[in-house]
Protein backbone atom coordinates (compact mmCIF):
# COMPACT_ATOMS: atom_id res chain seq x y z
CA UNK A 1 0.00 0.00 0.00
CA UNK A 2 1.47 3.38 -1.03
CA UNK A 3 0.61 6.35 1.08
CA UNK A 4 1.54 10.00 1.19
CA UNK A 5 4.02 10.60 3.96
CA UNK A 6 3.73 13.23 6.68
CA UNK A 7 4.57 16.73 5.54
CA UNK A 8 7.55 17.94 7.56
CA UNK A 9 7.78 21.68 7.84
CA UNK A 10 10.90 23.48 8.95
CA UNK A 11 13.75 22.28 11.16
CA UNK A 12 13.08 22.08 14.87
CA UNK A 13 16.65 21.07 15.72
CA UNK A 14 17.17 23.82 18.26
CA UNK A 15 16.50 22.56 21.75
CA UNK A 16 15.72 18.96 20.79
CA UNK A 17 18.38 16.66 22.17
CA UNK A 18 18.47 13.74 24.56
CA UNK A 19 16.36 15.51 27.16
CA UNK A 20 12.73 16.54 27.20
CA UNK A 21 12.05 20.10 26.07
CA UNK A 22 11.03 22.08 29.18
CA UNK A 23 7.59 23.56 28.64
CA UNK A 24 8.56 26.94 30.01
CA UNK A 25 11.53 27.19 27.62
CA UNK A 26 9.59 26.58 24.42
CA UNK A 27 8.91 29.46 22.07
CA UNK A 28 6.24 27.64 20.08
CA UNK A 29 2.80 26.26 21.01
CA UNK A 30 3.63 22.59 20.47
CA UNK A 31 3.39 21.56 24.11
CA UNK A 32 1.23 23.15 26.79
CA UNK A 33 0.52 20.83 29.71
CA UNK A 34 -1.67 23.39 31.45
CA UNK A 35 -4.06 23.14 28.50
CA UNK A 36 -4.22 19.33 28.50
CA UNK A 37 -7.72 19.04 29.95
CA UNK A 38 -9.12 21.06 27.05
CA UNK A 39 -7.73 18.50 24.64
CA UNK A 40 -9.16 15.13 23.62
CA UNK A 41 -10.65 14.24 27.02
CA UNK A 42 -7.24 14.79 28.63
CA UNK A 43 -5.47 12.47 26.15
CA UNK A 44 -1.74 12.94 26.69
CA UNK A 45 1.18 11.72 24.63
CA UNK A 46 4.97 11.56 24.74
CA UNK A 47 6.83 11.49 21.42
CA UNK A 48 10.20 9.77 21.07
CA UNK A 49 12.05 10.09 17.76
CA UNK A 50 15.63 10.96 16.88
CA UNK A 51 14.66 13.26 13.99
CA UNK A 52 13.96 16.79 15.26
CA UNK A 53 11.86 17.71 12.22
CA UNK A 54 9.62 14.68 12.80
CA UNK A 55 9.20 15.58 16.46
CA UNK A 56 8.22 19.12 15.52
CA UNK A 57 5.83 18.24 12.67
CA UNK A 58 4.08 15.41 14.53
CA UNK A 59 3.85 17.43 17.76
CA UNK A 60 2.18 20.31 15.98
CA UNK A 61 -0.25 18.04 14.18
CA UNK A 62 -1.26 16.18 17.34
CA UNK A 63 -1.71 19.41 19.31
CA UNK A 64 -3.88 20.87 16.55
CA UNK A 65 -6.04 17.73 16.70
CA UNK A 66 -6.68 17.63 20.41
CA UNK A 67 -3.83 15.47 21.72
CA UNK A 68 -1.64 17.08 24.38
CA UNK A 69 2.04 16.38 23.68
CA UNK A 70 3.58 16.64 27.14
CA UNK A 71 7.16 15.87 26.07
CA UNK A 72 9.19 15.35 22.90
CA UNK A 73 12.46 13.45 23.21
CA UNK A 74 15.12 12.02 20.96
CA UNK A 75 16.88 9.64 23.34
CA UNK A 76 15.37 6.30 24.43
CA UNK A 77 17.04 6.16 27.83
CA UNK A 78 15.93 9.69 28.75
CA UNK A 79 12.43 8.92 27.52
CA UNK A 80 11.95 6.10 30.05
CA UNK A 81 12.36 8.49 32.98
CA UNK A 82 10.08 11.11 31.42
CA UNK A 83 7.35 8.57 30.67
CA UNK A 84 7.52 7.30 34.24
CA UNK A 85 7.34 10.87 35.58
CA UNK A 86 4.58 12.16 33.29
CA UNK A 87 2.51 8.95 32.95
CA UNK A 88 1.04 9.85 29.54
CA UNK A 89 -1.80 7.81 28.08
CA UNK A 90 0.34 6.94 25.04
CA UNK A 91 4.01 7.00 24.07
CA UNK A 92 4.64 7.18 20.31
CA UNK A 93 8.06 5.66 19.86
CA UNK A 94 10.42 5.24 16.93
CA UNK A 95 12.31 1.95 16.73
CA UNK A 96 15.77 3.39 16.11
CA UNK A 97 16.86 5.65 18.97
CA UNK A 98 20.11 6.68 20.63
CA UNK A 99 20.71 4.94 23.94
CA UNK A 100 18.22 2.07 23.65
CA UNK A 101 15.84 1.18 20.86
CA UNK A 102 12.06 1.49 20.96
CA UNK A 103 11.48 -2.17 21.79
CA UNK A 104 13.75 -2.14 24.83
CA UNK A 105 12.17 1.16 25.85
CA UNK A 106 8.75 -0.52 25.78
CA UNK A 107 9.97 -3.43 27.91
CA UNK A 108 11.36 -1.11 30.56
CA UNK A 109 8.36 1.22 30.60
CA UNK A 110 5.95 -1.70 31.01
CA UNK A 111 8.17 -3.22 33.68
CA UNK A 112 8.10 0.04 35.65
CA UNK A 113 4.62 1.39 34.89
CA UNK A 114 2.66 -1.70 33.93
CA UNK A 115 0.33 -0.92 31.04
CA UNK A 116 -0.71 2.50 32.26
CA UNK A 117 1.01 3.98 29.20
CA UNK A 118 0.26 2.32 25.87
CA UNK A 119 3.26 2.10 23.54
CA UNK A 120 2.68 2.80 19.84
CA UNK A 121 5.62 1.86 17.59
CA UNK A 122 5.92 4.46 14.83
CA UNK A 123 8.43 3.08 12.41
CA UNK A 124 9.45 2.33 8.82
CA UNK A 125 8.30 -0.62 6.78
CA UNK A 126 11.92 -1.79 6.62
CA UNK A 127 11.74 -2.66 10.32
CA UNK A 128 9.27 -5.54 9.91
CA UNK A 129 11.85 -8.12 11.01
CA UNK A 130 11.63 -6.72 14.55
CA UNK A 131 7.84 -6.79 14.85
CA UNK A 132 7.66 -10.13 16.67
CA UNK A 133 10.11 -8.78 19.24
CA UNK A 134 7.91 -5.70 19.58
CA UNK A 135 4.80 -7.79 20.26
CA UNK A 136 6.71 -9.83 22.84
CA UNK A 137 7.75 -6.58 24.53
CA UNK A 138 4.08 -5.64 25.01
CA UNK A 139 3.75 -2.90 22.41
CA UNK A 140 0.09 -2.01 21.83
CA UNK A 141 0.14 -0.73 18.27
CA UNK A 142 2.14 -0.45 15.06
CA UNK A 143 2.03 2.30 12.46
CA UNK A 144 4.37 2.97 9.52
CA UNK A 145 5.71 6.47 9.15
CA UNK A 146 4.45 6.93 5.61
CA UNK A 147 0.85 6.55 6.80
CA UNK A 148 -1.22 9.76 6.81
CA UNK A 149 -0.97 11.62 10.09
CA UNK A 150 -4.73 11.22 10.49
CA UNK A 151 -4.07 7.51 11.00
CA UNK A 152 -1.65 8.37 13.79
CA UNK A 153 -4.48 10.16 15.59
CA UNK A 154 -6.72 7.12 15.16
CA UNK A 155 -3.98 4.78 16.40
CA UNK A 156 -3.32 6.91 19.48
CA UNK A 157 -6.99 7.01 20.41
CA UNK A 158 -7.39 3.27 19.96
CA UNK A 159 -4.37 2.16 21.99
CA UNK A 160 -5.16 4.69 24.72
CA UNK A 161 -8.49 2.90 25.14
CA UNK A 162 -6.86 -0.51 25.41
CA UNK A 163 -7.50 -1.63 21.82
CA UNK A 164 -4.71 -2.85 19.54
CA UNK A 165 -3.85 -0.96 16.37
CA UNK A 166 -2.06 -2.60 13.44
CA UNK A 167 -1.21 -0.80 10.24
CA UNK A 168 -2.65 -2.98 7.45
CA UNK A 169 0.73 -3.03 5.69
CA UNK A 170 2.27 -4.67 8.77
CA UNK A 171 -0.40 -7.29 9.44
CA UNK A 172 1.24 -10.16 7.54
CA UNK A 173 4.83 -9.60 8.74
CA UNK A 174 3.55 -9.06 12.27
CA UNK A 175 2.30 -12.61 12.59
CA UNK A 176 5.09 -14.26 10.56
CA UNK A 177 6.95 -16.82 12.61
CA UNK A 178 3.93 -17.57 14.80
CA UNK A 179 3.79 -21.17 13.60
CA UNK A 180 1.13 -23.00 11.63
CA UNK A 181 -2.02 -21.23 10.50
CA UNK A 182 -4.93 -21.01 12.93
CA UNK A 183 -8.20 -22.85 12.69
CA UNK A 184 -11.09 -20.98 11.11
CA UNK A 185 -13.35 -18.71 13.11
CA UNK A 186 -17.08 -19.02 13.53
CA UNK A 187 -19.36 -16.15 12.55
CA UNK A 188 -19.64 -15.01 16.17
CA UNK A 189 -15.87 -15.15 16.60
CA UNK A 190 -15.33 -13.09 13.46
CA UNK A 191 -17.79 -10.52 14.74
CA UNK A 192 -15.85 -10.39 18.00
CA UNK A 193 -12.57 -9.87 16.13
CA UNK A 194 -14.12 -7.05 14.10
CA UNK A 195 -15.09 -5.34 17.34
CA UNK A 196 -11.52 -5.64 18.63
CA UNK A 197 -10.13 -4.30 15.36
CA UNK A 198 -12.51 -1.34 15.55
CA UNK A 199 -11.15 -0.44 18.96
CA UNK A 200 -14.06 -1.45 21.18
CA UNK A 201 -13.20 -1.90 24.83
CA UNK A 202 -14.13 -4.98 26.83
CA UNK A 203 -17.05 -3.05 28.27
CA UNK A 204 -18.25 -2.04 24.79
CA UNK A 205 -18.02 -5.64 23.63
CA UNK A 206 -19.94 -6.87 26.67
CA UNK A 207 -22.71 -4.38 25.88
CA UNK A 208 -22.79 -5.43 22.22
CA UNK A 209 -23.02 -9.08 23.24
CA UNK A 210 -25.60 -8.40 25.96
CA UNK A 211 -23.22 -10.20 28.29
CA UNK A 212 -21.28 -9.46 31.46
CA UNK A 213 -17.77 -8.06 31.34
CA UNK A 214 -16.45 -11.39 32.64
CA UNK A 215 -18.19 -13.29 29.84
CA UNK A 216 -16.84 -10.87 27.22
CA UNK A 217 -13.31 -11.28 28.59
CA UNK A 218 -13.67 -15.06 28.47
CA UNK A 219 -14.83 -14.99 24.85
CA UNK A 220 -11.96 -12.75 23.85
CA UNK A 221 -9.50 -15.07 25.62
CA UNK A 222 -11.01 -18.11 23.87
CA UNK A 223 -10.55 -16.55 20.43
CA UNK A 224 -6.99 -15.50 21.25
CA UNK A 225 -6.16 -19.08 22.25
CA UNK A 226 -7.72 -20.36 19.05
CA UNK A 227 -5.52 -17.98 17.05
CA UNK A 228 -2.36 -18.85 19.03
CA UNK A 229 -2.12 -15.17 19.92
CA UNK A 230 -0.64 -13.83 23.15
CA UNK A 231 -2.05 -10.32 22.77
CA UNK A 232 -5.05 -8.66 21.17
CA UNK A 233 -2.72 -7.02 18.65
CA UNK A 234 -1.48 -10.42 17.53
CA UNK A 235 -5.03 -11.75 17.29
CA UNK A 236 -6.14 -8.84 15.11
CA UNK A 237 -3.06 -9.32 12.92
CA UNK A 238 -3.91 -12.98 12.35
CA UNK A 239 -7.53 -12.15 11.54
CA UNK A 240 -6.47 -9.52 9.00
CA UNK A 241 -3.99 -11.87 7.36
CA UNK A 242 -6.55 -14.66 7.04
CA UNK A 243 -9.14 -12.29 5.59
CA UNK A 244 -11.60 -12.82 8.45
CA UNK A 245 -11.85 -9.07 9.02
CA UNK A 246 -11.35 -6.28 6.53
Amino acid sequence: MVRNGPQVAGDAGAGVAGEAIPIEDRTDPVVDVSDALTHDHGLTCVLVDDHPAVLDAVSRFLESNGVAVVAALSNGTAAIDEIQRLRPAVAVVDLHLPGIDGIELARRVIEKNGRGTAILLYTGYGDVARLTDAVDAGISGFLVKDAPLSELIQAIRMVSGGAPYIDPTLATPLISGMGSGPAGLTGDERALMRMLAEGLTTEDIALALSASRTTAQARIADVMRKLNADTRAQAVGVAIREGWIV
